[in-house]
């Protein structure tokens, strides 16, 4: 029994002469020479335009505007708020008696209320004002006299020397005393001249006093006078502890013995002056001089 293959055998076909097969391809083709150059050319190529650089340009896009009520609001705040609150205040809303401003408010005028007073009411102005004066005038002759209850408590502490305020107190009793001695005198002088131009007498000026050199005497009699109605009681340097006590005493006993006082400031030194109020002394004023503060303290 005889066993085939599935797949039948490949049928038998027949030889290809190759040199046959070769010269008729040959026979078909058209040949051309090809001809290689030794050296070779530079190859010239065309420019290509470079493109520009394009600058980057940002778009920026812009928020889109609020809407007015919102925008409103942000501008209020929250209820409560200090935003709220600055701007209640800005518009002047709460504020009782609010006037919206008027074209008269850029007008230039005073800013000062002017009063225009009748011409016959001047007497009862000038009566108002000789009360305030002689109101002002009681009070300080009141607190001459009167020991201040600040340096009385200064004292009780101990924070004021007795000897100091002792020595103060002498200057400025010394300064009124002198004072008084050259009103006396000057009054005396006075009158004594009075009495003299009384007689009927001729009198020659001569040539050489002038009425300038008249003019300059009586200016330098009245810088006298000035020089005389105040001393310096106390002075020291500027940056000095003890200094400020000592203004303050001078300045305490000026107020009991009814006199100006003042401090000033020459070179590097800080003095307490005082001097004399009126025109007349203390005793012409309100009588004898108070007894000393150091023996009432």
């Amino acid at each position: 029994m005889a066993i085939y293959s599935s797949v039948p055998p490949p049928s038998q076909q027949p030889s290809v002469d190759i040199e046959t097969w070769t010269l008729h391809a040959l026979q078909h083709l058209d040949i051309t020479p090809l001809q290689i150059p030794l050296h070779d050319d530079p190859v010239t190529t065309a420019p290509t335009p470079t493109p520009k650089p394009r600058t980057a340009t940002t778009t920026t896009t812009k928020p889109k505007p609020a809407p007015p009520k919102r925008r409103e609001l942000a501008e209020k705040g929250k209820e409560g708020s200090r935003r709220r609150k600055r701007w209640e205040n800005d518009r002047l809303i709460g504020v009782p008696g609010v006037v919206a401003p008027s074209s008269r408010d850029w007008e230039v005028h005073s800013t000062s209320p002017v009063r225009r007073v009748p011409y016959y009411l001047a007497p009862l102005w000038e009566s108002v004002a000789e009360s305030r004066r002689s109101k002002n005038k009681a009070e300080k002759e009141e607190e001459r006299g009167r020991v201040p209850s600040e340096l009385k408590e200064r004292i009780r502490r101990g924070k004021v020397e007795g000897e100091m305020l002792r020595h103060l107190e002498g200057e400025v009793r010394r300064f009124v005393v002198e004072w008084e001695d050259a009103v006396r005198s000057r009054v005396e002088d006075s009158r004594a001249a009075d009495a003299e131009s009384s007689d009927e007498e001729v009198v020659f000026v001569g040539r050489d006093l002038s009425a300038r050199t008249m003019r300059e005497r009586e200016e330098e009699r009245r810088a006298k006078v000035e020089r005389e109605r105040e001393r310096c009681v106390f002075e020291a340097r500027v940056g000095d502890r003890g200094g400020a006590l000592g203004r303050y005493l001078v300045h305490a006993l000026a107020g009991y013995y009814g006199l100006r006082s003042w401090s000033v400031t020459v070179g590097g030194g800080r003095r307490a002056v005082v001097g004399i109020r009126g025109v007349v002394g203390i005793r012409g004023v309100g009588g004898e001089m108070p007894g000393p503060l150091y023996a009432m303290v």
